[in-house]
């Protein structure tokens, strides 16, 4: 029935990394059932500020155009529940131009529809029920580490902008000719945790040797 927020200081985050996937996790601290809607939201500013006593301190804070809808389920005293995926909230708040790692975020939940309560621990209940922001990423973007490469020809930084992925083959006959040419191929490291520097592929007979 409420607007509600939550706090998180130091996340430590970079900007503008590649947010994967981002959860809310509870833990139920009484039973409740019926239906119960939220949207969820974060705070789009840089570095969410402490909250006051002040009317409507919360509802009135701007909110991330992106949010998602949780379909409460039945709670269980004591259990852990974990809400859908908010990688689109959290990635909105760190692409803006002042966040910075160790920023505070703040996680808005507003009410949809039904008006069944949940009752889930704060920090100032039981800090070891705390709710719990999990946030994976990726330091690659979409394009940013992918390569355009060519047989015989060496790729040395971001030659190129993929704007999608190609595919080619090699094949050979049974005498060991090539009957098709790999002219040029897409390669992804978006998900290495470290920047590729060089990527090279040479043909050898049969075999392609590959080079990072």
């Amino acid at each position: 029935e409420d607007c509600v927020g939550l706090l998180f200081d130091i996340v430590t985050v970079p900007k503008n990394v590649t947010i994967t996937s981002a959860h809310l996790r509870f833990r139920a601290e009484e039973d409740g059932n019926g239906t119960s809607i939220l949207k969820i939201y974060a705070e789009d500013v840089d570095d969410a500020s402490g909250f006051t006593y002040n009317d409507e301190d919360v509802s009135h804070r701007t909110r991330t155009s992106a949010y998602e809808i949780w379909s409460m389920p039945t709670f269980n005293n004591g259990h852990y529940y974990n809400t859908p995926d908010l990688k689109d909230v959290i990635q909105e708040v760190v692409n803006r131009s002042g966040w910075s790692s160790g920023n505070d975020m703040t996680i808005i939940t507003v009410p949809n529809s039904g008006n069944n309560d949940r009752d889930a621990y704060s920090r100032e209940r039981s800090p070891s029920s705390a709710p719990e922001l999990v946030i994976n990423y990726t330091t690659g973007s979409g394009n940013e580490n992918k390569f355009i490469v060519e047989i015989g020809s060496y790729s040395n930084g971001n030659v190129d902008e993929v704007i999608s992925a190609q595919t080619f083959a090699v094949s050979f006959d049974n005498s060991g000719n090539q009957t098709e040419e790999l002219e040029s191929a897409v390669f992804d490291a978006s998900a290495l945790p470290v920047d590729l520097i060089y990527f090279y592929a040479e043909k050898q007979d049969k075999t392609a040797v590959l080079n990072w």
